[in-house]
């Protein structure tokens, strides 16, 4: 990474040091959570699930914040292991929170563009809102194809109109440095990598922060909406890919 990545990555890392002293965790998952954010995850999780079974994986978690995310894979989604990688001061938490979980879960800090375990080392390397934050998001993702045998990535859709005026105007979203790329380049890159795609949902209608009432229609509504032709591309909040392997 050149200099100017490097500065903006430090400065990233040090907006989301201040989140943890606030919230003790992230907006996601810290003290501040409302009910919205709870049906989000939730409808993020499901959307996991309905494209990959990761139970018995080895799994990195590339981005694990206060480590909420990389203990579900182990307890809901039941994979064999998994290690949470992150940058900031959240592997700490993390590593307290869920001392419990060792050696099944550990967590380590450490930057997503030079991850410190071997080629093909896990069988699965996921992002869980995470590569929209990356300032070389090329160089991400061919460390999650190199440590692992199959790539997710869970990101905004950046096909949603509502998405792309949050990232310009919205404060939070400046602040983190958020910028949400189109499904049709996600495949691109990952192509590129020598992925070979494996499948792709486009889900959840959940706004986070938003009143509860609204936020338990719209998970009602979720569903019946993500089976709606085109709509879905345009309106529903979360993108999932998945990709494996290229063959030889």
């Amino acid at each position: 990474m050149d200099k100017l990545k490097k500065s903006r990555e430090n400065r990233a890392i040090e907006q989301y040091n201040l989140d943890i002293q606030e919230m003790n965790g992230y907006i996601y998952t810290g003290n501040r959570v409302k009910k919205s954010m709870d049906i989000f995850n939730n409808r993020a999780s499901l959307a996991i699930e309905k494209l990959v079974t990761i139970e018995g994986m080895s799994v990195i978690d590339i981005g694990s914040a206060d480590g909420t995310f990389s203990v579900e894979l182990f307890t809901r989604m039941k994979a064999s292991s998994v290690v949470g990688v992150e940058p900031s001061n959240a592997w700490l938490l993390a590593r307290e929170k869920y001392a419990d979980f060792a050696p099944d879960v550990q967590f380590y800090c450490g930057s997503a563009y030079d991850l410190k375990f071997p080629d093909k080392h896990f069988d699965l390397s996921i992002m869980r809102g995470v590569f929209h934050h990356l300032d070389d998001p090329l160089l991400g993702l061919k460390e999650m194809f190199r440590v692992s045998k199959n790539v997710f990535l869970l990101e905004p859709n950046g096909y949603n109109p509502i998405i792309k005026l949050l990232e310009r105007f919205s404060t939070y979203h400046r602040i983190h440095q958020e910028k949400s790329y189109s499904p049709a380049r996600l495949r691109e890159w990952m192509k590129s990598m020598g992925g070979q795609f494996a499948g792709e949902s486009f889900s959840s209608l959940v706004p986070l922060m938003c009143p509860d009432s609204m936020a338990l229609f719209l998970d009602w509504l979720s569903p019946k909406w993500e089976i709606l032709p085109l709509l879905p591309q345009i309106s529903c909040g979360l993108y999932c890919v998945y990709f494996t392997q290229s063959k030889p």
